[in-house]
């Protein structure tokens, strides 16, 4: 049975400071972006604090309060002062929530909620706006924005809710998810076994200039089966029944065919620009999980 707060999120899934032992990450994020150009992505702001851009003609609904009324005085015309402001971009978060991402014990679900929660916890104290989606089915459930300086509690709660079931649709969810979308940063977190029809889909995020990262979850009971002889395997989506008899020789052959999988995923997002983490549910340790959400973030920043 799930154990709740009194806010209402799973304390199981989330333990109490579970977030703090990541607040090194969001110095070292910061120290990174300012090391870099932060001004990267800027647009016009009447305003001040900021990099001053110049003096340009005022334009209905500029703040007045930024008028230059000493040339106004000499010129009889209106002139505001406009700076550039860093522009903030989107994180997107979305979740595979089939039936197959229950595999694992913790399962792969489990671990996808955790790197989401640390992703969007991340993505808000460095001042982005952060939103999660659960594909499932044919529906994609889409949580609200989360800002800097909101408490954590609704993001934790939103993730808590969620189960994965049924089968996924992801070339339709993902292309109803990317319409008329802002620049954004985008993480999938997936075994991506449903997701091989989805790779022009992929092609299309990157082509439209989101930052796009994979996060292949991979279960060792998928990767390593240490059962043989004759079983009967049973799609957890589909329900279908085959009888097979495993051998030593055939379950040679089957991870070979698992390390091709990941293997081809690897090579296509190389090759498209898009950044891809593949994470063994048996690694998940602090060292192993430290590591991936800095190189992760890091390559999106």
């Amino acid at each position: 049975m799930d154990k709740k707060n009194t806010i209402g999120y799973d304390t199981s899934l989330f333990p109490k400071n579970f977030l703090e032992q990541f607040t090194l990450f969001k110095l070292l994020l910061k120290k990174k972006r300012s090391d870099e150009s932060e001004g990267k992505e800027k647009t016009l702001r009447a305003g001040s604090s900021f990099d001053f851009s110049g003096y340009f003609p005022y334009n209905w609904g500029d703040d007045l309060r930024y008028v230059d009324w000493n040339v106004y005085a000499r010129l009889d015309q209106l002139i505001v002062k406009k700076f550039l402001l860093p522009q903030r971009l989107q994180l997107l978060i979305f979740l595979d929530a089939s039936a197959s991402m229950n595999i694992g014990k913790p399962s792969k679900f489990h671990r996808a909620c955790r790197l989401a929660a640390i992703l969007g916890y991340l993505g808000q104290q460095n001042g982005h706006s952060v939103r999660f989606a659960f594909l499932q089915e044919e529906k994609a459930h889409l949580s609200p924005p989360f800002f800097y300086g909101q408490s954590y509690d609704p993001m934790l709660c939103f993730l808590s809710w969620q189960k994965a079931s049924g089968k996924i649709f992801m070339e339709r969810l993902l292309l109803f998810l990317i319409s008329n979308l802002a620049k954004s940063s985008i993480f999938l977190c997936s075994d991506l076994l449903d997701a091989q029809n989805s790779k022009k889909i992929f092609e299309l995020i990157r082509s439209k200039g989101h930052d796009l990262t994979l996060l292949h979850l991979l279960a060792t009971e998928e990767m390593m089966p240490s059962f043989t002889g004759k079983v009967i395997l049973r799609d957890v989506e589909t329900h279908c029944k085959k009888m097979l008899i495993l051998e030593k020789e055939s379950l040679k052959n089957y991870q070979q065919m698992l390390k091709n999988f990941q293997e081809q995923w690897s090579f296509f997002c190389h090759r498209h620009g898009i950044q891809y983490f593949p994470f063994f549910l048996d690694q998940w340790t602090s060292e192993s999980l430290h590591g991936l959400v800095y190189k992760s973030l890091s390559a999106s920043s």
